[in-house]
């Protein structure tokens, strides 16, 4: 069931890497996992910048590719709070609740 479109897509895309950028001050986050976050913030703001959608500025990734990213991170994420962050609850709740939402985001988005 595909709800979001592309242009909403983009704007939540913008919105949750300026919320990880903040994440790490607002949520007293320190050592790896206030890093960790930072990377992720870049990483979405690469794969956002370089998505062929309306709020992409270099426009090199497809879509479609852009959607099959964000589906394994969301895994991935929710698989790295257990494991990297196993010992640290912030870390813990905040990548199992941001894992999810991305994959929540990625099943519900129209990436035809």
């Amino acid at each position: 069931m595909q709800i979001i479109s592309r242009k909403a897509h983009g704007l939540i895309d913008y919105f949750l890497v300026l919320f990880l950028f903040a994440a790490p001050v607002s949520f007293g986050f320190i050592g790896v996992l206030a890093y960790f976050t930072y990377f992720m913030a870049c990483t979405y703001l690469t794969i956002a910048a370089f998505t062929d959608y309306s709020a992409g500025f270099i426009k090199q990734m497809p879509f479609a590719l852009h959607g099959t990213i964000e589906l394994l991170l969301g895994v991935a994420l929710v698989g790295i709070a257990y494991t990297l962050f196993g010992h640290n609850e912030h870390g813990k709740i905040f990548y199992t609740i941001f894992g999810a939402v991305r994959l929540l985001i990625a099943l519900f988005s129209d990436y035809k």
